[in-house]
């Protein structure tokens, strides 16, 4: 039987060291001890130990044996109302961004954002800062899908949590990639708050992804924003 105490001595066999432990520590920004193993190797052991016994599971020991649980389950869950269920009844263990961002794409979607969005809005109508992260992550499954654009971006809310409000900047700026036209004119006309509209535009500059002329008209609506 694979039980969590192998997993944990496999873990620390696998640390990348305490000078790793302490550069991750400070962007990780999660309350849980590291063990520092790198997030190739977790993704690897998760594969590894997805026949663990997951009645051994200690909580909240450390965050790489957090990330294997909930990665190990996600990977055997079928749906994503069961996903929303199982991460709604366990959020104690999420407590940082790299625990959402990491661990999203071990939720399985239908690939019809029609089908998948009343779950989605279920993510982005609690009140837990990384359930609502959750929910803005799923829509990086869905927006290259002209169809999806309104309903991804008519959710857009400025948001007073911080790791909330930082993906929705993330997610605007790939929606801006996309659509360009468009989301140039929802940040210019839209309700949502000018930090937002600002961070969003800033990640926008930062992006490979578009022409200077672009960039050079978001650098000037952001002028426009801050003078107005």
């Amino acid at each position: 039987m694979i039980t969590f105490e192998i997993l944990v001595d496999d873990l620390k066999k696998n640390s990348s060291g305490q000078k790793y432990i302490d550069f991750n520590k400070k962007i990780v920004n999660s309350k849980l001890e590291l063990i520092g193993v790198k997030l190739p190797v977790l993704r690897k052991f998760i594969k590894k130990y997805k026949d663990i016994d997951l009645n051994t599971f200690v909580p909240n020991q450390y965050f790489e044996t957090n990330f294997i649980y909930i990665g190990v389950i996600l990977g055997n869950i079928g749906s994503l109302n069961e996903a929303f269920e199982f991460l709604f009844n366990n959020k104690e263990l999420i407590d940082s961004w790299a625990m959402t961002d990491s661990t999203y794409q071990y939720i399985k979607i239908s690939n019809n954002l029609d089908a998948d969005i009343n779950i989605i809005d279920k993510f982005l109508n609690t009140d837990n800062e990384f359930m609502i992260r959750y929910g803005y992550l799923l829509f990086f499954n869905y927006y290259k899908q002209e169809k999806n654009y309104e309903s991804i971006i008519s959710r857009i809310r400025s948001s007073e949590y911080f790791y909330v409000y930082m993906v929705e900047a993330w997610l605007l700026s790939y929606l801006m990639i996309q659509y360009y036209d468009d989301t140039y004119n929802f940040i210019k006309d839209s309700k949502i708050d000018l930090k937002l509209k600002l961070k969003a535009i800033s990640k926008c500059i930062d992006s490979y992804r578009l022409s200077k002329s672009q960039k050079d008209k978001l650098k000037d609506l952001r002028v426009y924003l801050k003078s107005n």
